[in-house]
């Protein structure tokens, strides 16, 4: 499938800055970040249930959505899925076709905007975007244009931080603090279970959630990693991702079936 030109959609347009930001600055932060997290067992062991829950197969042909450096969607091309990867960043782009061509790995990747996606409708077997919702304003153009490359029987995957969750709460009011003093100029944003699962309802969608590290803190301002208690705690990391509790987790995880 080849790549069209980038469109933007009239959000991305009306807010210039904050796109410039991921577009042009964001790259070089997310680089160093890439390698800590692909260390981490637990950070793994969630992205290969957000692997599961898309349920790609070989010959399958997926979209990643802020695909980044591309080592954690390497292990979906390296099962025999089809693999078509946008990035935001073109220095990601660049740099994720690179380790995929390192790796013997056929897939394309490509500079391209979530909130305008440069395909026709019902082009994918599935579409996902983990941990990149949260960087937009409103999670809704992203996931509306996934669900629309996708075909009718395939599955939308994508997470969300959760406005109910201490973790989400901090960082969120870090990054406000941060923009007054001028020292950054990217996005966090927040959702809830009720606020995704209502939206969800009025486009006829149906879907699943789970809930991931539930209670616990994931991360703190400055200390960060440092303060992360659900790496010691696997059962309320993940073992309570389908109970009434899962609502209240830092990451919620939605399944959307087309």
């Amino acid at each position: 499938m080849a790549f069209r030109k980038c469109r933007p959609s009239p959000q991305a347009m009306s807010r210039p800055n904050w796109k410039a930001f991921y577009r042009d600055a964001f790259g070089r932060h997310w680089r160093e970040l890439a390698g800590e997290y692909q260390s981490l067992p637990y950070h793994r062991k969630y992205q290969e249930i957000t692997f599961s829950l898309l349920d790609a197969h070989k010959g399958d042909h997926v979209l990643a959505c802020g695909v980044g450096t591309g080592i954690l969607a390497a292990r979906l091309l390296s099962s025999g899925v089809r693999l078509s990867g946008i990035d935001i960043s073109h220095a990601l782009a660049v740099e994720c076709a690179s380790f995929w061509e390192g790796l013997s790995l056929t897939g394309q990747c490509a500079q391209a905007d979530v909130e305008g996606l440069p395909f026709g409708n019902d082009c994918f077997d599935g579409a996902m975007a983990s941990s990149v919702l949260w960087y937009l304003p409103s999670p809704f153009p992203a996931v509306d244009e996934m669900l629309r490359v996708t075909r009718p029987g395939g599955r939308v995957v994508f997470d969300i931080m959760n406005a109910w969750h201490t973790t989400g709460l901090t960082i969120f009011f870090w990054r406000r603090l941060q923009r007054f003093f001028g020292w950054e100029r990217g996005l966090i944003s927040l959702a809830s279970s009720h606020y995704m699962s209502k939206a969800l309802r009025a486009r006829g969608i149906r879907f699943s959630v789970y809930g991931f590290f539930i209670l616990l803190p994931t991360a703190f301002p400055i200390l960060w990693e440092r303060a992360n208690i659900c790496k010691h705690f696997p059962t309320l990391s993940f073992g309570l991702s389908r109970s009434r509790l899962r609502h209240f987790g830092a990451k919620l995880l939605y399944l959307c079936e087309v």
